[in-house]
C-alpha cells in the first residue's frame, strides 16, 4: 500500500511542469486510486482465507469472487424478472433458438424459417425422446456440418446413463455459456444470500478429475459432460488442490492428492 501510494506521489511529481488543470487530474486520481485500494485491502482483510496466501492469490481470487457475484446477482434479477412472464420468455426463447439454426437440415425439414409462434411449431414438430436424434448426432460425430446446430459442437458430451443408456449431447460454446450464467452464478448468489459467511476468501475443495478423452472418427472429442480441471482451467486459484495435482494421470492417484490437500 505505502508502495502504491509512492508510485502515485512519484507520478504526481514528474508532471509538475504541465499545466494546473492537467496536475488536479492525475491528483485526483492518484487520490482515488489510493482511496479505492485502501478499501479493498480493508475488505480483503475482514474476510476469512487471505491469510498466509500470496498477495497475487488473494487479489485474483477476491476480483474472481466480485465478478461473480455482480453475475450472479444480475443473473437472478432477470431469471425473478421472466417468472412474472414464463410462457413469453419461452416463446422468445425458443424463437431465437429456431433463428439461429434454421439453416441446418433439421430447421430446413422442420421449415424453422416460417414459423412464427409456439402454436406453428407444436403443429410442425413432434414430440420426441433421444432416439429421435440419435442416427443424427451420429452424423455429427462422423464429421456433417451442420445437421442439428449451426455451429461445430466442442465435445459430444456422454451422460451418466444412470436414467437409462447413455447419451450423446452436443456441447457448444452457447450450452456452456448459458449453463454458467443461469446456473451457476444464480446458485451461488443464493448460496451467499442464504448463507453470508459463504463469502470468504477460503479456498473450496472441489474433488473432479481429468477424464480419459476419446475421439469420434471425424476427430470430436468425446467425453463426460462435467466440469474438468481442463474447462476449469481459469478458476482453479479458487481451490485447494493446486494445478500440477491434476497432471497426474492415475485416477487414485489424484483422489489421493486431492484429499491430502
Amino acid at each position: 500500500m505505502v508502495l502504491f501510494s509512492l508510485c502515485c506521489a512519484v507520478t504526481f511529481l514528474g508532471i509538475v511542469g504541465q499545466d494546473q488543470s492537467m496536475r488536479s487530474t492525475v491528483a485526483a486520481l492518484a487520490v482515488g486510486a489510493t482511496v479505492g485500494m485502501t478499501l479493498v485491502l480493508k475488505e480483503i482483510r475482514s474476510k476469512v482465507g487471505w491469510e498466509k496466501r500470496p498477495v497475487g492469490s488473494v487479489l485474483s481470487q477476491y476480483v474472481a469472487l466480485k465478478v461473480v457475484g455482480w453475475l450472479g446477482g444480475r443473473q437472478r434479477r432477470k431469471l425473478e424478472e421472466d417468472t412474472h412472464n414464463v410462457a413469453q420468455v419461452q416463446e422468445e426463447t425458443l424463437l431465437r433458438r429456431l433463428q439461429k439454426h434454421r439453416d441446418t437440415c433439421y430447421g430446413k425439414l422442420h421449415d424453422f424459417k416460417t414459423i412464427t409462434g409456439v402454436a406453428d411449431f407444436r403443429a410442425r414438430h413432434p414430440i420426441t425422446t433421444y432416439e429421435h436424434y440419435r442416427e443424427l448426432i451420429q452424423r455429427i460425430a462422423a464429421g456433417e456440418d451442420k445437421v442439428l446446430i449451426s455451429e461445430k459442437p466442442l465435445i459430444l458430451a456422454m451422460t451418466s446413463g444412470t436414467s437409462g443408456a447413455s447419451a450423446m449431447l452436443l456441447s457448444t460454446k452457447d450450452t456452456n455459456t448459458e449453463f454458467f450464467l443461469q446456473g451457476v452464478t444464480v446458485c451461488l448468489d443464493a448460496m451467499r444470500k442464504a448463507f453470508p459467511a459463504t463469502e470468504s476468501l477460503q479456498r473450496t475443495t472441489k474433488f473432479f478429475y481429468t477424464p480419459t478423452l476419446r475421439h469420434s472418427e471425424a476427430g470430436l472429442l468425446i467425453g463426460p459432460n462435467s466440469s474438468t480441471p481442463a474447462s476449469s482451467r481459469h478458476m482453479l486459484n479458487l481451490y485447494t488442490t493446486p494445478s500440477p495435482a491434476f497432471e497426474f494421470h492415475s485416477y487414485r492417484g489424484q483422489q489421493l492428492l486431492q484429499v491430502l490437500t
